[in-house]
């Protein structure tokens, strides 16, 4: 989870990111991190992909993610909780990283300040999802994000 500055509020972001197809399978975002934030990512990621038992799902150590209501969701869906220990984020560095590069390569060059919270939601939506429906498969059927092309577009339509 994330959050970005707007006008009115701050927003959180709660994606789910597939490790192995890199790629964001849900996103759920809302004015408030509450642990039902984080749990409606995970209903969200069901819904989408239905992955199956043992499936890991990793997280920092915050207290969304460590309440027992959480942990009774994804016992629920069987799948198996990894949390990193407090100040040791390496075990989960693809999502901070993809944070960084979403804040850094995009959201920093907009001032979402001055945005409303249902603006910036939509420009999200527009950065994190085209990326995943605009994917093209190679020969040996991996996937390849197009990502920062898109992104790089995406951007300029919302600056123009």
């Amino acid at each position: 989870m994330t959050q970005i500055h707007c006008r009115e509020s701050k927003l959180y972001i709660s994606p789910m990111f597939d490790c192995y197809g890199g790629e964001i399978i849900a996103l759920v975002m809302d004015t408030n991190m509450k642990k039902e934030l984080c749990m409606k990512t995970v209903e969200e990621t069901y819904k989408a992909r239905n992955p199956g038992n043992g499936v890991i799902i990793h997280s920092d150590s915050g207290s969304q993610y460590t309440s027992g209501k959480y942990k009774e969701l994804l016992g629920k869906h069987l799948a198996v909780q990894s949390m990193s220990d407090v100040a040791k984020c390496y075990d989960n560095s693809r999502m901070e990283s993809w944070f960084a590069t979403l804040k850094k390569e995009k959201l920093y060059k907009i001032n979402t300040a001055n945005m409303t919270v249902e603006e910036v939601k939509q420009i999200e939506l527009s950065i994190i999802t085209c990326p995943n429906i605009c994917n093209i498969c190679a020969p040996n059927n991996i996937r390849l994000i197009r990502s920062k092309l898109l992104l790089q577009n995406i951007f300029q339509f919302f600056v123009e």
